[in-house]
């Protein structure tokens, strides 16, 4: 699921910046394309949205593999 799929449901996106200590206006701009989202914030995103939102659609560049064995 993407990030916009995901925060479409009115509230959503506040309850994430909210969970994520960001503002509302950052998750926006990453929900609209209009910035990439930090590597930094990927796995924290996949781990509050409960798995919906996965680290390996919100960034298809990054080695996921590597960098949720080192996290493990």
């Amino acid at each position: 699921m993407t990030l916009r799929a995901y925060s479409r449901p009115r509230g959503t996106s506040a309850m994430l910046a909210t969970a994520l200590g960001l503002s509302p206006c950052v998750i926006s701009s990453w929900i609209h394309g209009r910035r990439r989202v930090p590597v930094m914030h990927c796995l924290s995103i996949e781990r509050v949205t409960h798995g919906l939102v996965r680290a390996e659609v919100l960034r298809p560049d990054v080695d996921w593999s590597r960098m949720k064995r080192r996290g493990s």
